[in-house]
C-alpha cells in the first residue's frame, strides 16, 4: 500500500492544540478558536505577530521542513527592534518621501499605507504620525547645522519671496540663498516666515535680519537682496 501524508499547517508550530475546537498561543498565551480548521489561527499570526505563511520556510522534497538556523533567525529580528538596521533604514526612507513628496504626517496612519508595510516588512512597527513629526524636526535640525557650517565664509546673494493667501488672509516671507558650492550655482531656502505686519521696507529688512541670524550669515558675506511679491487667490 502506497503511504500516505498528511500536510500540517504552518500554524501549528506557533499553537498548542487544546481539543477539537481551541488551540493556544506559543507567543502570546491567546486561546483562539479553530472550529476545525487554522483560518483564525492565521488571522492571529498575520494581524497580531506580523507572521504570514508565505514567509515561513519552505518544505524541502523529504517532507521535513528546512529550518532557518536560530542565528539567522533572532539577526532577523534585531534587524527590525528599534535599534535594527532594517528599522532606522525605513524610517529613513518614510521621513524622506513625507519632504519629497510633501506628504501629510497622518499618511502612516493610512489604511493603504499600512497594508503596503505589512506587505513589504511584516514585522515592521509602523510608528506614528507624532513620531515621524519628531523625527523630521531632528533631521531638519542636523541638516540646517550642516548647511549652516557649508555657507560659512562663502559670499551669498539672497532673494525675497513674498506669498499671500487671500482666503486666510496670510502672507509669508520666503527667504533664498544663492551660492557656488563646488564650483556650481545652488541655492538653498534658508526661511520661510509668517509675516504679522504692512510689508514695508523696514519691517521686510527686520525679518531678513533675522533671518541672517539665524544662519549666522553676516551682512559684508551677503552681496545682493532681491524683493517679489505674488498672491494667490
Amino acid at each position: 500500500m502506497p503511504k500516505i501524508t498528511t500536510k500540517t499547517s504552518f500554524c501549528w508550530k506557533h499553537f498548542a492544540k487544546i481539543d477539537g475546537n481551541s488551540a493556544k498561543c506559543n507567543i502570546c498565551g491567546k486561546t483562539i478558536k479553530t472550529a476545525g480548521n487554522t483560518t483564525n489561527m492565521k488571522d492571529h499570526l498575520r494581524n497580531v505577530h506580523k507572521i504570514r505563511e508565505e514567509d515561513q520556510t519552505p518544505v524541502s522534497n523529504s517532507g521535513t521542513p528546512r529550518q532557518a538556523s536560530i542565528a539567522a533567525s533572532f539577526q532577523n529580528i534585531t534587524d527590525f527592534g528599534g535599534e535594527g538596521q532594517k528599522t532606522k533604514k525605513i524610517n529613513d526612507a518614510i521621513v524622506y518621501m513625507i519632504a519629497k513628496d510633501i506628504q501629510p504626517f497622518s499618511i502612516v496612519e493610512n489604511a493603504g499605507f499600512i497594508y503596503l508595510m505589512n506587505t513589504v516588512a511584516p514585522r515592521y512597527e509602523i510608528p506614528s504620525r507624532y513620531k515621524v513629526t519628531k523625527w523630521l524636526d531632528e533631521k531638519y535640525s542636523q541638516m540646517k547645522d550642516l548647511w549652516r557650517t557649508r555657507l560659512t565664509g562663502k559670499s551669498i546673494s539672497l532673494t525675497m519671496d513674498i506669498w499671500s493667501d487671500q482666503m486666510s488672509m496670510r502672507s509669508y516671507l520666503g527667504i533664498t540663498a544663492h551660492f557656488l558650492l563646488e564650483q556650481e550655482m545652488s541655492s538653498l531656502t534658508i526661511g520661510a516666515m509668517q509675516l504679522s505686519e504692512r510689508h514695508t521696507g523696514p519691517y521686510l529688512s527686520e525679518m531678513l535680519e533675522i533671518c541672517c541670524s539665524d544662519w549666522n550669515i553676516d551682512k559684508k558675506a551677503s552681496n545682493s537682496y532681491c524683493h517679489r511679491q505674488w498672491y494667490k487667490y
